[in-house]
């Protein structure tokens, strides 16, 4: 049984006074008491499932690497039994999802625990995160960042560990940067998109958020469905840092905090300066194909969708996608391909690229509007969305002086489990984990 939360204003960070549960039955119980206090989180809290999958645990009838780890789901992820509205009212009056997407299912099978059906932007289209009204839970007068809203925030505020989302162009891992957390966004294919909205099938694709790598690499080592080769051993590994492009623009509080950052990884790692010219001309690219616009108007014919419900973002995404000549769209798809080709030679020695997550600290809500949202929101994207352009798995990782920022390594296509191991060894390195 499901009990249905409505939408709330800014909450704060939960409270971490009470005695530490010693059962998934404890554990789950706090979680609730604590997701009805911050009730902004969540669209749906699964109180019953989460009860019941603690009692099989806690009899040890559900076993598993994730076994007790309470995770939230992303709003455009199935759940048996709960409406997929991907955080639009267009969709509420859609009828439930009959079984959980394969994710979950893997996730679930493997022990974890689903505490809720998270907020989120509206079918994804900002990373922001005006629209769901979750306060930021390091600065209550900041945004929490989207497309995965709740997500973030829940795993920041200790109401779940794990979050199973997905990110289209940053999804993931703004939220993740703007509210201290981790965020990693898989090569396209490594995990399945089956009960996921199918809002942008170039660039989208289920992606996790965490407390730490380590929570990270368990979930995706699950989701992968074969484990990680052999790791090779890495002797002061080469991270790349673009001299041009995804700085420019940068804050000036986000600068100061990713020097810091860099001057630290100098002392374990070998940081080389680079140039990557392909950078430049992917903002041309999206405007060409506008990929994930052009998909969702195309899933939307056939989507139990009430336009007529659709906020101004989504309802703009559409129609520029009902805009969009196919002529352009293939052409851009074919130059998407050459430009990820000359990347990969380009980059092949290298064993990360890094970035900052995003060139700003996340908007205050007294400066934002829906005109405004609309303004921020490619600035916020400019460097995220490289790795969906280029199909690169990508990670984020806070910076911890400032729970504000987030630094971003980009990998290798494929390389997932090498990112993560490499992402783990840079997170011991700045001391966040």
């Amino acid at each position: 049984m499901t009990d249905r939360r409505a939408g709330a204003g800014p909450g704060r960070p939960a409270s971490r006074t009470a005695p530490a549960p010693t059962t998934a039955a404890e554990s789950v119980e706090a979680a609730i008491s604590a997701a009805t206090a911050h009730p902004d989180v969540f669209e749906v809290l699964l109180a019953g499932r989460a009860r019941a999958a603690a009692a099989l645990i806690d009899r040890a009838e559900l076993t598993g690497p994730l076994a007790g780890e309470l995770i939230s789901v992303k709003a455009n992820i199935d759940v048996a039994g709960v409406v997929t509205t991907g955080g639009s009212r267009a969709l509420r009056a859609a009828p439930p999802a009959t079984t959980d997407a394969v994710t979950l299912r893997a996730l679930c099978a493997a022990g974890a625990i689903p505490l809720g059906h998270a907020a989120m932007t509206e079918l994804a289209e900002s990373a922001v995160g005006l629209g769901p009204g979750i306060a930021n839970p390091h600065d209550a007068r900041r945004v929490a960042g989207g497309s995965s809203t709740g997500d973030a925030a829940a795993v920041a505020r200790g109401l779940v560990s794990l979050a199973l989302v997905s990110d289209e162009g940053g999804s993931s891992r703004i939220p993740a940067a703007f509210c201290g957390v981790v965020g990693f966004r898989p090569s396209r294919g490594a995990l399945s998109r089956d009960g996921l909205l199918p809002l942008s099938p170039t660039l989208d694709g289920p992606a996790l958020i965490a407390r730490d790598v380590a929570t990270v690499r368990r979930a995706f080592d699950v989701l992968a469905g074969t484990p990680p080769s052999a790791p090779r051993h890495l002797t002061r590994p080469i991270l790349a840092l673009p001299r041009t492009y995804v700085w420019d623009g940068c804050d000036p509080h986000v600068q100061t905090s990713l020097d810091h950052l860099l001057k630290r990884l100098g002392e374990h790692f070998r940081l080389t300066e680079v140039d990557i010219p392909e950078f430049h001309h992917l903002p041309a690219l999206r405007e060409q194909g506008d990929f994930a616009a052009a998909e969702t108007a195309a899933w939307a014919r056939s989507a139990p969708l009430d336009r007529d419900l659709l906020g101004p973002l989504a309802r703009d995404r559409l129609e520029r996608g009902e805009r969009l000549r196919a002529c352009d769209y293939l052409t851009a798809l074919r130059t998407r391909e050459r430009l990820i080709t000359s990347v990969d030679a380009r980059t092949a020695g290298w064993d990360a690229v890094l970035m900052p997550t995003a060139p700003r600290l996340p908007p205050l809500f007294d400066d934002l509007s829906t005109e405004s949202e609309k303004q921020i929101n490619p600035h916020l994207l400019r460097t995220s969305r490289l790795a969906n352009l280029l199909d690169r798995p990508a990670v984020t990782l806070p910076a911890p002086a400032n729970r504000l920022v987030g630094l971003t390594l980009v990998g290798g296509r494929g390389a997932d489990h090498r990112l993560l191991r490499l992402a783990a060894m840079v997170e011991r390195a700045l001391g966040s984990s």
